[in-house]
């Protein structure tokens, strides 16, 4: 479960969470923002990016059903693989020399977090 904003120092997160929801399909993505902007917002949730949107300030029992909701469609998609279909991702971003460098920057760290994370289980 992938909490964030749609901003983060001044960097839009649409991209990342693609690439990531593109790489790691069980990812679900809660978004926390004071941004209202509806056409960003129905472009991620038809676009499979994410999970639930919820607008800052976020009141704690709301938060804590998103999570809660995000780790039982986690376990439901590790019991039934098929439902991962539903959490395919469309392509949101517009290719352009710029967004491909940034989508290949970002695959290539996940690649290296992957590696990272793989050897540390390993000790």
């Amino acid at each position: 479960v992938l909490i964030t904003d749609t901003m983060v120092k001044g960097e839009e997160m649409s991209t990342l969470i693609h690439v990531l929801k593109e790489t790691y399909p069980l990812t679900l993505v809660i978004v926390l923002t004071t941004q209202t902007d509806a056409h960003l917002v129905v472009g991620m949730i038809n676009g499979g990016q994410i999970f639930r949107y919820l607008h800052k300030p976020v009141e704690t029992h709301l938060l804590e059903f998103s999570i809660n909701a995000a780790l039982k469609c986690y376990t439901q998609f590790q019991h039934e693989p098929s439902l991962l279909e539903s959490q395919q991702v469309e392509q949101t971003y517009e290719e352009t020399p710029e967004s491909k460098g940034k989508v290949a920057m970002l695959k290539e760290k996940l690649r290296f977090l992957q590696e990272r994370m793989r050897k540390f289980l390993r000790i």
